[in-house]
C-alpha cells in the first residue's frame, strides 16, 4: 500500500492566517479581578487619598474587533511622574505625594495609559473676621447670641487647594456652637466661657481650630 504525500504548504499558510488574527490590537490597563478598580481601564483609575496607598493592575489584551483576549504578556510598567507614584515590575502602584500623572503598560508594540490622581489631604486651615475683637490669649470675643463666620481650606501635601472636600465641623464645648454652611462654618455664642472649634477633613484624622471666647450678652440684648 502506498500512502499519498500530505500536502503542508497549504496547512502552514492557515497556521499562518490563524496566528495573524490572534495578534492582539489593544491593551486596557484594569485594577485586580477582586476588587471595585476591575471595571477601570476605559476611564482611568480611582483618585488615591493616602500616601503609602497601593493598587495592583493588570493589563488585558483585545483583538482588532474589541473582544477580550486574555492577559498580556511580558508587559513593561511606568509611571510618567515619579513622584506622584511608583510602580513595580508586577503593576504594584504606591503612591507617593498628591499630584497627576498616567500609568503606563507596554507589551510588544502596544501601548496603554491610564491617568492617575492623588489628592492626600495635608493640611486645614481655620480664618475668622479679620476685624474680631481678640483676648489677650489670642481668643476671638463672641458675645452670647452673636455669629460669627469661619472660612475653611483644606491644602494636599503639596500645599495646593483641595476644593470641595467634606467638613466634620464640632465644637469642644457647650459655651460654642458650630453649624456647617457651604464652604464655611457658622459660630455661635451660647454660655460665658471658652471653647475651640475643630474643622476636620473627612476620612482623615487631619483638622484645623479656633478658639473663642464667649462673652455676656451685647448691651440690650438678652433674656429679660
Amino acid at each position: 500500500m502506498r500512502f499519498k504525500p500530505m500536502r503542508w504548504a497549504p496547512l502552514l499558510g492557515l497556521g499562518l492566517v490563524l496566528a495573524c488574527q490572534e495578534k492582539p490590537a489593544e491593551l486596557r490597563i484594569k485594577g485586580p479581578k477582586t476588587s471595585l478598580e476591575s471595571t477601570h481601564g476605559d476611564g482611568g483609575l480611582p483618585t488615591f487619598t493616602k500616601k503609602g496607598q497601593e493598587l495592583k493592575l493588570r493589563v488585558s489584551a483585545f483583538d482588532d474587533q474589541a473582544r477580550f483576549m486574555g492577559a498580556a504578556e511580558d508587559v513593561k510598567w511606568d509611571v510618567e511622574d515619579r513622584s506622584v507614584a511608583t510602580i513595580s515590575r508586577s503593576g504594584l502602584i504606591t503612591i507617593l505625594s498628591s499630584g497627576k500623572t498616567e500609568v503606563v503598560a507596554r507589551s510588544g508594540e502596544l501601548e496603554a495609559k491610564a491617568p492617575l490622581e492623588a489628592s492626600i489631604v495635608g493640611e486645614v486651615k481655620l480664618a475668622g473676621p479679620k476685624d474680631a475683637p481678640q483676648t489677650k490669649e489670642g481668643r476671638t470675643k463672641l458675645p452670647m447670641g452673636e455669629t460669627i463666620d469661619l472660612a475653611v481650606e483644606v491644602l494636599n501635601d503639596r500645599g495646593a487647594l483641595i476644593k470641595g472636600h467634606p467638613i466634620v465641623w464640632e465644637s469642644t464645648t457647650y459655651a460654642a456652637s458650630v453649624d456647617p454652611a457651604k464652604g464655611k462654618g457658622i459660630v455661635e455664642g451660647r454660655a460665658i466661657g471658652f471653647a475651640q472649634i475643630i474643622a476636620r477633613a473627612r476620612g482623615t484624622q487631619i483638622s484645623g481650630a479656633y478658639d473663642v471666647e464667649v462673652t455676656d450678652w451685647p448691651p440690650g440684648k438678652g433674656p429679660r
